[in-house]
């Protein structure tokens, strides 16, 4: 039997990169508003309270993240997935992970300020 590792590689890596992101934006966070680099929303550029908090969040949703794209890509090497369906099982897993940080510290952004959204 033939194993397809590729989609489970592929959500492995790149749920790596989310924690060592995550790791690395908690260890140095990105102290003023900027353009360049953080977790840049409307709601999280409202003012400095809102970009300090949404950085130190986003920081644990990018590692939180990145272990569930871990087991995800765990439970994806045990299904062999066809090779024809591996592009949209990696877009779909990696835009849901994705999807997931943005909902996560956004919806704690505004149960923080009560903001809307």
């Amino acid at each position: 039997m033939d194993y397809n590792f590729g989609p489970s590689i592929v959500i492995f890596i790149c749920s790596l990169v989310f924690y060592v992101l995550g790791y690395f934006q908690a260890k140095y966070p990105e102290l003023r508003i900027n353009i360049g680099f953080g977790y840049r929303t409307w709601s999280s550029t409202k003012s400095k309270k809102h970009w300090d908090f949404a950085q130190k969040k986003s920081a644990i949703e990018l590692k939180n993240t990145g272990v569930l794209g871990t087991i995800i890509s765990l439970i994806i090497l045990g299904l062999n997935i066809n090779p024809q369906n591996d592009l949209p099982i990696i877009l779909s897993t990696l835009f849901g992970l994705a999807g997931l940080i943005f909902v996560r510290v956004e919806m704690a952004i505004y149960r923080k300020f009560k903001t809307n959204l």
